[in-house]
């Protein structure tokens, strides 16, 4: 058997993957950065919506009272304000979670049923600035719920 040694004419190419990576990594950092940003608004997003429908189920149960460890005897408000701050406490100090309660009808004059409106309101800010994105947007969702009837 004969072996060949085929040798090349090309120089070698000392450092090339070195300068690739260097170019390579801004891009890989703000991919990597953007993907964290986008993971944190969307948890942020679910985590709004569920201490949303939380504060309309206290407002939805007026019987619930002093069983519901979110009760407060100032109201419904802020019982409402103590459901939605013990679903968001790990969102972290950046932003707090406001809360709006209101209710509609009043079923002992017209007969219609009662509706209460939770609304919850987060301010998201972005880990860096993004050119032509928004550093701080709002997390805002609605929940309208038919307050049952008192049993009292």
């Amino acid at each position: 058997m004969i072996k060949r040694t085929v040798q090349s004419k090309r120089k070698p190419r000392r450092g090339a993957a070195v300068v690739e990576f260097a170019i390579c990594v801004p891009f890989l950092i703000l991919i990597f950065v953007g993907a964290v940003d986008y993971c944190r608004i969307y948890y942020g997003a679910l985590t709004v919506s569920n201490a949303s429908r939380n504060a309309g189920y206290e407002a939805f149960d007026p019987n619930s009272g002093y069983t519901s460890p979110y009760y407060d005897a100032s109201g419904m408000t802020k019982t409402c304000q103590n459901a939605v701050d013990g679903d968001c406490t790990n969102l972290g100090s950046a932003g707090k979670v406001t809360l709006t309660y209101s209710q509609t009808g009043n079923p002992n004059t017209d007969g219609n049923p009662q509706y209460a409106t939770v609304s919850s309101n987060y301010k998201f800010n972005t880990i860096s600035n993004y050119p032509g994105l928004p550093v701080a947007s709002e997390l805002n969702r609605i929940i309208v719920v038919r307050i049952a009837p008192s049993t009292n």
